[in-house]
């Protein structure tokens, strides 16, 4: 999501985080089509599996990061206990 700095009306600073409508489940397809992919060349390319599941492995801990990134209660929980 864009990151903003913005006032309240009473002066104080915050950050403003915006989520568009939709991004969780555009990620979630997005996530299962390229999961699938890395199936379909594995089949395909039964001699590269061992890199493909590095490639997988990579990917999916991306997609967490990423996922976390998402989910804006867990952010503000973990800014809290970091702050």
């Amino acid at each position: 999501g864009q990151v903003h700095r913005a006032k309240l009306p009473t002066g104080e600073s915050v950050v403003v985080k915006i989520k568009r409508d939709g991004v969780d489940h555009s990620y979630h397809s997005d996530v299962m089509l390229i999961l699938g992919v890395f199936q379909l060349m594995r089949v395909l390319s039964p001699k590269h599996k061992e890199d493909l599941s590095l490639f997988e492995k990579l990917f999916r801990e991306v997609c967490h990061n990423f996922k976390n990134e998402l989910d804006f209660e867990k952010e503000v929980k973990n800014l809290q206990e970091f702050a």
